[in-house]
């Protein structure tokens, strides 16, 4: 299986951008799972709702629990950014970290699988 993930980097977050977020995943991954929180961006956002009803056979949504961290996988990815960026680092400017991070982002592959990611979170 082909492993590919997306990554783009925006300056604020709101319920247009992320629904021209999604087409672009979509065009990227026609056929995708997507493991979500109830961000109002999205859970609430009628024109996001009505892309996601549009597409429902092939973009599947699944809402993870409220205040469940435990259910998302972005807190391992978290933890191997910490220890990649900022263990025993030093950038002299803000914007050398961020510069840092946004490579990090586009290079890095965290051959992460939701699938048993969870289900190993599950059986715990």
């Amino acid at each position: 299986m082909e492993r590919k993930q997306q990554f783009r980097k925006y300056a604020r977050f709101n319920a247009s951008i992320f629904l021209d977020y999604l087409k672009q995943i979509h065009r990227k991954f026609p056929i995708c799972y997507l493991f979500l929180d109830k961000a109002k961006q999205y859970y609430k956002s009628k024109n996001v709702l009505e892309y996601f009803d549009k597409h429902e056979q092939d973009l599947i949504t699944v809402y993870l629990p409220t205040v469940s961290p435990e259910f998302m996988v972005l807190e391992d990815i978290w933890h191997i950014i910490k220890n990649d960026l900022f263990v025993v680092q030093y950038y002299p400017s803000f914007i050398n970290l961020k510069n840092k991070i946004s490579s990090y982002f586009r290079t890095k592959r965290f051959h992460l699988d939701m699938r048993n990611y969870l289900l190993a979170k599950i059986d715990k």
